[in-house]
């Protein structure tokens, strides 16, 4: 969570507006992945990600049954 937080200042450093831009981008992808969970690809064991469309960012998560437990906001380089 704190390099979410770190990201969506830097980007709202950079220009305003752009750090809630991001949140949103996060929340959106965070979306699918409650809608469709499953729907993503295996990249490691059973952990999945996603990666955002505008940002360089991805999601980590791991998918149990009725459990979603998202594990890393990364940077992607």
């Amino acid at each position: 969570m704190d390099e979410l937080l770190t990201a969506v200042r830097w980007y709202e450093e950079q220009r305003p507006g752009l750090g809630t831009e991001f949140a949103a981008a996060c929340r959106s992808m965070l979306a699918l992945i409650q809608d469709r969970p499953q729907m993503l690809r295996l990249v490691h064991g059973n952990v999945r990600r996603v990666l955002l469309r505008r940002f360089p960012y991805a999601i980590f998560y791991r998918h149990r049954e009725s459990e979603l437990l998202v594990l890393a906001v990364m940077h992607e380089r």
